[in-house]
């Protein structure tokens, strides 16, 4: 039986879902919706706090989601199908299509979208470093220490 958290961090709220995978089946074991900013908050930070301590030993795996609106999205054409050569190249393919920002100081993530047999479109997304270890700053003093992280329209991507 696996058990998982997923924090959609916004501006305005957190939600903290604590799933229970068994098998094939699902199974929501919490979800709670904390009001307030984590930034300015202090309430908020208390309760996410309070929530860490009651799964953060039941639940070693957690997944937290960062709004899109706080990212650069592109979709890129690359005239290569190995995610390995992929993974290699895109921060400085991406360069071009972030250029108002250093992109030695931005994280880049990409989901593909369509492989052919010559090349591979993909959807890029990049944030700031800054801003990252911000979110992550904000959850490890609330008690979580993130598995991953991605963005929350990116989720779609595993459905």
């Amino acid at each position: 039986m696996n058990t998982g958290i997923g924090i959609h961090l916004h501006e305005e709220q957190t939600t903290v879902a604590v799933v229970v995978a068994s098998g094939k089946s699902l199974r929501l074991m919490q979800l709670e919706i904390i009001p307030g900013s984590l930034w300015e908050d202090h309430t908020a930070r208390q309760k996410l706090l309070a929530l860490s301590k009651t799964w953060r030993k039941a639940c070693p795996r957690v997944w937290a989601t960062l709004p899109t609106w706080r990212s650069h999205l592109a979709k890129v054409k690359l005239e290569v199908t190995d995610p390995l050569q992929i993974a290699q190249i895109i921060k400085y393919e991406s360069e071009r299509y972030i250029p108002h920002l250093d992109i030695e100081k931005v994280v880049i993530d990409f989901h593909i979208i369509q492989r052919r047999a010559n090349s591979t479109k993909l959807l890029v997304s990049g944030m700031p470093q800054e801003l990252v270890a911000l979110y992550l700053a904000k959850l490890e003093q609330c008690g979580f220490q993130p598995s991953g992280l991605d963005l929350d329209t990116m989720g779609l991507f595993y459905l």
